[in-house]
């Protein structure tokens, strides 16, 4: 099969990917033989690494990596049984790990996908409808198609946009037994957060609002014990679900659901597809997370939170003390630089890796197709100088390939419509 049998959507996001790529700034492969955070080495040549979500650098961590050997020596590469049969008690150890970390019901999955995949099929059907908000991870649309294939209705309302979800609470009420909204903590490109005290509104004011929230990039760097952001900002309603990631921050891989009670645990393990039919927890992987948890429900974890907020305060102060735009307050480890077209954004990609720094170009379909943008991502692992340094290359680059484009900052703007600049846009 070759790229013109595929469909008008995939035929964009193909023809983006071959332009990244024949640009140099994606589908890049790294040359280490060895990795140390910090730096990324591509073509022979050594980046700071402004690309990794591992926020707190756990994924290095010596007690981390020594769990994982300590799984596989103890346990195997992998143990091949169904849960609905039988489960390593190891990953049940884990589990009441993550139990006390959150305080409440958990369940771990081999990934986040496959939490909402267990989940969203299993408790939304053809009597209810569920509106994902426009930004929502692709990981839980993707899992949304199954239900569209049971026939259950589907709505999108604008970013962040609380009043228009109101009113479609409402509307579709009429007609629909339970509407259920699906949105991030923290969303992933632009690392604004998600209006939680007015969903706790609509959840106490309509009783059949139900909220499925993918807390995958707030998880660790912020919260007693590294809960992240949704249950730092509020406790978790009787009608929200809540996942998460034990990738990322948390320094290991998998995902975990959060549960308000475990009589909604023991459904989902019994029912959940991912459960049923997929692969369990390889012991690697529980290893590194039972030791990632130990660190979570000590004390260093402030510590490490709190030296991510040194680095994140320092680049948003150095960012708005030169005039670089961010999107959101700027309090969280994701920073999106607007750029406005893919090839905007890809002639930036280029210019910062001449520098030598390496960060994600944000495009379609990860975003709108002309809101594209620079997504640095911030790590423990970065010097203060790095981020000093990323943000002045960042911003001289910037200000010269919108000239050469012609594009002026309200031409960037316009296609932002509910996404909060920095003082430097307003």
């Amino acid at each position: 099969m070759n790229p013109e049998h595929l469909d008008t959507q995939f035929s964009k996001i193909y023809e983006v990917a071959q332009h990244a790529k024949n640009l140099g700034v994606a589908h890049l492969t790294s040359n280490e033989e060895s990795y140390n955070g910090r730096e990324i080495t591509i073509n022979q040549r050594k980046h700071v690494n402004f690309s990794s979500c591992s926020y707190l650098g756990l994924a290095l961590d010596q007690r981390v990596i020594e769990g994982a050997i300590d799984g596989v020596k103890r346990f195997g590469t992998s143990f091949p049984t169904s849960r609905s049969f039988l489960t390593l008690g190891y990953l049940e150890t884990l589990e009441n790990k993550l139990e006390a970390l959150f305080g409440h019901s958990c369940i771990v999955t081999t990934s986040t996908s496959l939490a909402h995949a267990a989940f969203l099929p299993l408790f939304i059907n053809s009597k209810d409808v569920f509106i994902a908000d426009h930004q929502v991870h692709t990981s839980v649309g993707v899992a949304s198609e199954i239900l569209r294939a049971k026939g259950c209705h589907r709505d999108i309302v604008r970013h962040n946009d609380v009043d228009k979800l109101e009113e479609k609470i409402i509307t579709h009420s009429k007609s629909h037994r339970n509407i259920w909204f699906l949105a991030d903590g923290i969303y992933s490109m632009y690392g604004d957060k998600a209006p939680l005290a007015e969903l706790r509104r609509l959840l106490d004011t309509y009783e059949n609002f139900h909220v499925y929230i993918d807390d995958a990039h707030g998880m660790s760097w912020t919260g007693s014990n590294g809960k992240g952001y949704v249950l730092s900002k509020a406790e978790l309603h009787p009608r929200m679900v809540l996942s998460t990631s034990l990738g990322k921050a948390f320094g290991s891989i998998g995902g975990v659901l959060v549960c308000h009670n475990p009589a909604l645990k023991h459904t989902i393990k019994a029912c959940g597809s991912s459960f049923i039919f997929s692969s369990p927890v390889p012991p690697s992987v529980i290893g590194a997370s039972i030791a990632s948890a130990d660190i979570h429900l000590s004390p260093e974890i402030s510590a490490l939170q709190a030296q991510l907020r040194d680095r994140i305060n320092l680049f948003k102060n150095s960012a708005l003390s030169v005039g670089l735009p961010i999107l959101g307050a700027g309090d969280t480890p994701i920073f999106f630089i607007p750029s406005g077209t893919p090839q905007t954004c890809f002639e930036l990609s280029q210019k910062m890796m001449e520098y030598g720094f390496y960060q994600s170009s944000a495009v379609f379909p990860s975003v709108p197709y002309n809101s594209a943008g620079i997504r640095l991502t911030l790590t423990n692992w970065l010097d203060l100088e790095d981020i000093e340094k990323v943000v002045k290359v960042l911003y001289e680059q910037r200000e010269k390939v919108l000239n050469k484009e012609k594009i002026s900052e309200q031409d960037i703007k316009k296609h932002f419509k509910g996404i909060d600049f920095n003082l430097t846009l307003a």
